[in-house]
Formats: structure tokens, C-alpha cells, sequence
């Protein structure tokens, strides 16, 4: 899948997302791609969501990664209940 797919997933279903995943969400899709760690706020929601600590851009693209596998998730299941 392709970076531009993934940031369309993630946008399209980041509302059903918790609400610190959307945080970081949010800030992924309005920042990819990524150049430099997540800001503070970020980090912390992404360490209360993914029970990590986010301390470089190493670790940003790692939760960016989980946020898109989880968005995909999302359509994959949506796609069968509208099946």
C-alpha cells in the first residue's frame, strides 16, 4: 500500500479511532511525511495509546505504521459490513 493510500485510510477512518490515537492521527496525516519526532502532546498520547515511549523519529514512524495497519483494519471491516 502506498504511503498516500495509507494517509487516505487513516483520515477516512481515524474517527473511529480512540481518542488519543486520533491525536496522533491527526497530527501523522497532517504532517507525513514525517521529518522529525512528534511534538510532546503528541508523544504523550502516543505513549498512553501504544504503551511506548516515542523519543525519535525512528519511533514516530513506528507508530505512523501501526496507525496505518490499524486504519486499514478499520476499512477491512467496514467493507464487510457493508458486504
Amino acid at each position: 500500500m502506498t504511503a498516500s493510500r495509507s494517509i487516505q485510510l487513516l483520515q477516512r477512518h481515524a474517527h473511529r479511532l480512540s481518542p488519543d490515537k486520533q491525536a496522533v492521527a491527526r497530527y501523522v496525516c497532517e504532517n507525513w511525511p514525517l521529518q522529525q519526532r512528534l511534538p510532546k502532546g503528541v508523544a504523550d498520547k502516543a505513549r498512553l495509546a501504544y504503551d511506548r515511549s516515542v523519543i525519535n523519529i525512528a519511533d514516530a514512524h513506528i507508530i505512523a505504521r501501526e496507525l496505518f495497519l490499524e486504519a486499514a483494519n478499520l476499512a477491512r471491516i467496514s467493507g464487510k459490513a457493508e458486504a
